[in-house]
């Protein structure tokens, strides 16, 4: 008994180092053993609460940029083929007097298949290619419109009133302009 309260003693005097860096010691009050927590570097609660809410409000900001970002990226494709269509009917119109109703004339190959697109050619008017998910449409117009700013040019709109907030969002960020009571966008480009 009098080596195991040697050690008790010993351990009093010289408190252990905990592997946190704390330390381990007890204290006698008297005449009863209180044990001293040990003094961990930790975050409070409080602060946790608040690098989630600050996480938060930044996913809440970068989200709807990010989507428009992965967008106008996904449109790169259908724009290609709508300006290389653009470029081939003025080629034929330079050529040939008028515009080409069928764009099998023209040296531009439509994708049949597309992962985000589906492309439909209406010989008398264009080709438009609608995205599959999200519901908006590009498309390139020939023939003589009705207002005569589209024809000849790259258009973004949607043709379904549920599909008019997210086009809304993508066309201006494709850099196109609204014409006033209109469903489309004007792409200068």
């Amino acid at each position: 008994m009098c080596k195991m309260y040697q050690k008790m003693i010993s351990r009093l005097k010289n408190p252990a180092k905990s592997k946190f860096g704390g330390s381990l010691s007890v204290s006698s009050k008297q005449g009863s053993q209180n044990v001293r927590p040990l003094s961990l570097g930790g975050f409070t609660l409080i602060e946790l609460l608040v690098v989630v809410l600050i996480i938060g409000i930044l996913a809440a900001i970068a989200l709807p940029k990010y989507e428009i970002a992965v967008e106008k990226s996904r449109a790169a494709e259908p724009l290609a083929v709508l300006r290389s269509l653009r470029d081939a009917q003025e080629v034929y119109y330079m050529a040939n007097g008028v515009y080409a109703t069928d764009p099998e004339v023209l040296a531009v190959t439509i994708p049949s298949q597309s992962k985000y697109w589906e492309y439909y050619v209406r010989g008398w008017a264009g080709v438009f290619a609608e995205h599959k998910t999200k519901g908006y449409l590009l498309g390139f117009r020939w023939q003589n419109q009705d207002d005569g700013e589209t024809r000849g040019r790259i258009v973004c709109g949607y043709d379904k009133p549920e599909e008019k907030e997210f086009a809304e969002k993508i066309c201006p960020a494709l850099g196109s302009v609204k014409k006033e009571g209109d469903n489309r966008w004007v792409l200068f480009q």
